[in-house]
């Protein structure tokens, strides 16, 4: 059980040599942030077992979307990371190459940089047949703006969260405000594709 239970802490399960990765490193930084967190499971997992770090399952609650993006990247072997991807019915480059492109959005968010029309230097991978849904659903000729980006965090919220509201509030918050959606890369036809529909998972 410990392997599937803790395998943050099993380096031979990731690369050992990447750019800006250090599996101790991260695996420290983690530990730290696991004994620091004021989450009741956490506190719980340390009053009664003797493991320096909680279950994966537990981990995953309190990592940034960069730390997340930088463990599932690293995983050393592609059926490792299939087998998270294909829970989203997708290939696991397109899923690193996912998390990787929204922790950057992540960040220029938290910095309060301007996104609505903003060209994105740093686009992602987009897949070329699966999920259907979601490349129906994506603008290839105008792949650096803000729609795309959205459109994958609808097609994740769909698999993640089926009852969400996520999309609703975006298209209400698009039509209180006077911005035109073009200059964020939406297509003309955006809301009758198949993903701002409905939930398609």
């Amino acid at each position: 059980m410990g392997q599937f239970s803790w395998p943050l802490t099993n380096a031979s399960l990731f690369k050992k040599l990447a750019p800006n990765w250090n599996h101790t490193q991260q695996r420290q930084k983690l530990e730290i942030e696991a004994r620091k967190s004021q989450e009741t499971f956490l506190r719980h997992h340390y009053q009664k077992y003797d493991e320096p770090l909680p279950p994966v399952w537990a981990l995953v609650e309190i990592m940034t979307l960069g730390q997340l993006s930088k463990w599932y990247g690293n995983l050393r072997h592609g059926a490792d990371r299939n087998a998270v991807a294909h829970r989203y019915n997708m290939d696991e480059t397109n899923l690193t190459s996912f998390l990787h492109h929204l922790s950057v959005i992540r960040n220029l968010c938290a910095h309060h940089s301007r996104l609505w029309n903003r060209e994105f230097t740093f686009t992602f991978r987009v897949p070329g047949h699966r999920p259907s849904a979601l490349v129906a659903s994506l603008n290839p000729k105008d792949s650096r703006r803000l729609y795309n980006t959205l459109t994958v965090l609808a097609w994740l919220l769909d698999s993640i969260s089926p009852q969400h509201h996520w999309k609703q509030r975006l298209k209400t918050s698009l039509l209180q405000h006077s911005i035109d959606p073009l200059h964020m890369g939406f297509p003309t036809d955006w809301e009758r594709r198949v993903l701002w529909q409905e939930n398609t998972t």
